[in-house]
């Protein structure tokens, strides 16, 4: 029963017995207990349609709100689609647009009314290999993942490329897609900007690195007739003022190519192409050597130069005898230009880590001009020095500590400075080196590069140089060791005379006319016999592009010297071939 009705029935119920209550006998005529039955149903049917009405405002009510929510809803959306700076387009299942945004009208330059029913696909006509194969895999529910770069194609013909990221949304009514496109065309014009700068970049490197290559080439033939004769006259018994003088030469020549090379060692560091090299070497003949190269130096200037080693420190060590070299004559050699008076001291001792293992200290001390301590970072600059009034007094590049620095960090040590202004500088650096199996425990006296000196048996040596003077120069001394020296003016000239006579070593420059080393090693190593195969070739080279050991490998050359050579280095570096 219905709440109507159960009202109806309660109230008819109850003017019924308000009825006999008011009647005397408890009996009322027909006529009104009919009115009463009417009177209740009218105001049943009152009350009824007084509900009904309120039903109905209350559903319009609720459809007005409902038409607000979802014009609010509406206008909402279409405020957030105008305002995204990326495009964005719906399409159905079929491939037909939905919605096209404000973006996607700038960026294809036509309308949403245009678009409104068109294929996808006509977005991309100028790449239509690739936009269909990404339609058809969210058409089949896969991914291609986040964004996938394609080419797009506006209204007006021009192609661009974007990236296209697609989303699918399943409802009642079916699958809808949603694609964000993004213009890359800036991206794509920063990374060719960036690509084409880069290879600018290389090629600027490239020039850079041949220029200095020439320059060196160029400045170290000349040097090493110099240097070389200065040698051979030096092995002649000169007079004692010739000695000075030979000796004065010898060290100006020296110097010159220190300066030359430290323009190229910084070149190499910034490229990321000097390497450290792991062979045994004797740090006695290290520190011999140094000695050598800079006591007349400080003799010139009126100071001591003095070596302190500890006994007891292996003789034999792996590592870079180069690059140390390199760094002691750096900071020895500013020591002495830095010191007007007093003495400088290079102090040597060691620590053992393990039973293959050696941490050993460099320590220079100088008795000079000292630094003022707001200086002493500033000094390790490349190109700088404490100040213009240094520059002055004591010339320089500028670029000696700075190199020095960054080979101690290629070697996994860093240089320590200690200055008080006017007194005088400590530097200092600790290097690990592992002991060679042949190592000996000693710090005895060096011999003289003479008495290291080897002499061979009378066997046959092949000089390639096109220099005259280099030609000369080298002879006297490959001659002066007792060896025969057959004299090639080119790699051509070379192969024809490797061809015709054996040779027990080939000492090859790289740079000459008609043909270079590399191409006349190449050559050698391909005729046909094993002995050609097993054939020493030595490059003896200006050239700093010799320090490329991958080139040298691809051409089949043993090893190379640089240009001036150094007389004992070249002699013991035959004598790896040649038995004594």
């Amino acid at each position: 029963m219905t709440g109507s009705k159960m009202n109806m029935h309660t109230r008819l119920k109850h003017q019924i017995k308000q009825l006999k209550q008011n009647s005397s006998d408890g009996n009322y005529p027909l006529e009104v207990l009919l009115a009463v039955v009417s009177k209740t149903y009218e105001e049943t049917d009152h009350e009824k349609n007084n509900q009904e009405h309120d039903i109905q405002r209350m559903s319009e009510e609720l459809q007005t709100l409902n038409r607000q929510v979802q014009r609010e809803s509406e206008s909402y959306l279409s405020m957030v689609m105008k305002n995204i700076v990326e495009g964005v387009v719906t399409y159905d299942e079929n491939g037909q647009i939905l919605h096209f945004n404000l973006a996607m009208e700038k960026m294809f330059q036509t309308s949403r009314k245009n678009m409104a029913g068109c294929s996808i696909e006509s977005l991309s006509q100028a790449d239509k290999e690739t936009f269909p194969t990404i339609y058809d895999q969210y058409f089949n529910g896969t991914s291609t993942g986040p964004a996938y770069e394609t080419i797009a194609v506006n209204n007006s013909g021009d192609v661009f490329p974007i990236d296209l990221t697609i989303s699918k949304v399943v409802t009642q009514r079916g699958a809808t897609f949603i694609a964000v496109v993004r213009d890359i065309t800036e991206r794509k014009n920063e990374q060719k900007a960036l690509i084409e700068a880069k290879e600018n970049a290389l090629q600027t490197a490239l020039t850079k690195t041949n220029f200095l290559s020439t320059m060196s080439h160029e400045i170290r033939t000349p040097m090493n007739a110099v240097i070389g004769l200065t040698n051979l006259l030096l092995q002649e018994s000169p007079r004692k003022d010739q000695i000075e003088n030979l000796n004065t030469l010898k060290f100006s020549g020296e110097n010159l190519l220190v300066l030359i090379d430290d323009i190229l060692d910084y070149n190499k560091i910034q490229a990321g192409k000097l390497n450290i090299e792991q062979t045994e070497f004797s740090l006695n003949e290290v520190i011999h050597n140094i000695n050598k190269s800079l006591n007349m130096r400080a003799y010139d200037k009126k100071i001591s130069l003095h070596i302190v080693t500890e006994s007891g420190f292996p003789n034999i060590i792996i590592g870079d005898p180069t690059r140390l070299s390199q760094v002691l004559l750096n900071l020895i050699g500013n020591a002495i230009k830095f010191t007007e008076s007093g003495k400088v001291t290079l102090t040597i001792t060691s620590k053992q880590d393990t039973d293959e293992r050696w941490a050993i200290n460099f320590a220079i001390e100088d008795t000079g001009i000292g630094i003022h301590k707001d200086k002493i970072d500033t000094i390790f600059d490349n190109f700088t020095q404490s100040d213009a009034n240094t520059t002055r007094k004591f010339g320089g590049t500028g670029l000696g500590l700075a190199i020095t620095r960054q080979l101690l960090e290629l070697q996994g040590s860093s240089i320590q400075v200690k200055s008080i202004l006017g007194k005088g500088s400590i530097f200092s650096f600790t290097l690990q080196f592992e002991t060679s199996s042949e190592s000996s425990i000693t710090a005895g006296n060096t011999p003289d590069d003479q008495d290291l000196i080897e002499h061979f048996e009378p066997v046959n040596v092949l000089l390639v140089e096109d220099s005259l003077v280099n030609q000369m120069v080298a002879t006297k001394f490959l001659t002066k060791w007792g060896l025969t020296v057959d004299i090639a003016e080119n790699g051509a000239v070379a192969i024809d005379k490797v061809k015709e006579k054996d040779y027990a070593v080939v000492l090859m420059d790289l740079h000459m006319p008609v043909m270079d080393g590399y191409t006349a090693a190449k050559n050698i190593r391909a005729l046909p016999n094993e002995k050609y195969q097993q054939l020493p070739i030595i490059a003896l080279t200006a050239s700093t592009k010799a320090s490329d050991q991958s080139d040298l490998n691809d051409a089949g050359i043993n090893t190379y010297i640089s240009k001036p050579f150094n007389p004992l280095e070249l002699n013991q570096r035959i004598a790896q071939f040649i038995e004594t």
